[in-house]
């Protein structure tokens, strides 16, 4: 059964191939082709052009980088700050904004919020969908009125 699929797949694969080509073919290839070989010589045989060694630019421009050391070298001045810094978030307005608002007792939260923009927006949809409905309700009679003139002069079936 094997040799049933060899066989034919065998003979079919040997009648595609070509037969090699011979030597005087290429030449003849070769020769038709758009390369001169006369031409090519020609520019290699030319001097090569002039290469132009410009200086190096001088920079117009300077950078210093200096260092502000994190600990002096006896390792006590940054350490003594750290305790005697207080870190943390200000409050907002600066602290002595905040403690006269504690003094005064305005510091605490309000009972309630509104956010005005969002209701100024709510009212302006609630007033483009009642326009838009007038206009399309304004349209729909429009359109019955037409329809019931052009009924009246001629003879249709609703």
């Amino acid at each position: 059964m094997l040799f049933a699929f060899i066989g034919p797949g065998l003979a079919l694969a040997l009648a595609t191939m070509q037969p090699p080509a011979d030597p005087g073919s290429v030449t003849e290839r070769l020769r038709a082709l758009p390369v001169s070989v006369s031409r090519i010589r020609a520019a290699l045989d030319r001097p090569a052009p002039l290469q132009l060694a410009l200086p190096e630019p001088k920079p117009t421009y300077r950078i210093e980088i200096r260092e502000h050391l994190l600990y002096s070298p006896n390792l006590l001045g940054p350490v003594e700050q750290l305790w005697s810094t207080t870190s943390g978030p200000t409050p907002p307005g600066g602290l002595y904004a905040y403690d006269q608002g504690q003094r005064l007792g305005q510091a605490s939260q309000p009972l309630f919020s509104m956010d005005l923009p969002s209701i100024g927006g709510a009212i302006k949809n609630a007033i483009a969908n009642a326009r838009r409905s007038r206009a399309e309700r304004a349209a729909r009679e429009e359109v019955q009125r037409a329809l019931a003139e052009f009924c009246a002069t001629r003879e249709c079936t609703p």
